[in-house]
């Protein structure tokens, strides 16, 4: 096994690449699927050691971890930097941290869990806004659809009334009408 089927594995397509073409959150997904492979059994599958933010095989052949291959990154256009630059990447604009602090600790006690965390928290953030959008969507179309159904009955009522015909009618009349209705169930338009 190789650091070449890792990548076919965990790193299909180079960062900027990948970023060029896709979502923020496609480069989230992206970032994900990296950082999984640094795993203890994912190294051992494809017979890798690590050594810091490095994979290496025995034919010498490595990946080094940083921003440089960090579709986020790349689609932030914020290459190795810290919060200050980060602002409009996915990671900061859902959790309100930037991934610096996963970082360090990534490269100074050698522990992946923490950018690993974070990338799952703003995967799952994400997917927790995205249903309450599409809940809300949902409820103001069955709102509007509530609201039409009562128009249709409100203007049937109009209709059903003697006086002059719709088309000689204005909606500021219908709805001084539906309002004397509420007043004085009696009152004609």
């Amino acid at each position: 096994m190789s650091v070449e089927k890792w990548r076919e594995e965990h790193y299909r397509v180079d960062a900027g690449e990948f970023a060029a073409t896709h979502t923020q959150e496609e480069c989230l997904d992206h970032c994900i699927e990296k950082w999984s492979g640094l795993e203890p059994a994912e190294l051992d599958k494809f017979w890798l050691k690590r050594r810091g933010s490095t994979i290496c095989d025995e034919h010498v052949h490595d990946f080094t971890f940083c921003g440089g291959n960090c579709a986020l990154c790349y689609k932030s256009k914020t290459i190795c930097g810290g919060s200050s630059i980060c602002g409009s990447c996915i990671i900061k604009q859902t959790t309100g941290e930037s991934c610096s602090a996963a970082w360090n600790n990534f490269m100074d006690y050698d522990d992946l869990r923490p950018m690993q965390l974070l990338l799952a928290k703003t995967k799952s953030l994400l997917e927790l806004k995205k249903s309450k959008q599409e809940e809300v969507v949902f409820d103001h179309v069955k709102r509007h659809k509530e609201l039409h159904k009562a128009l249709d009955e409100l203007v049937a009522d109009w209709l059903g009334h003697p006086g002059k015909p719709l088309s000689d009618g204005t909606v500021i009349e219908l709805m001084d009408w539906s309002h004397g209705q509420t007043v004085n169930l009696d009152e004609k338009k």
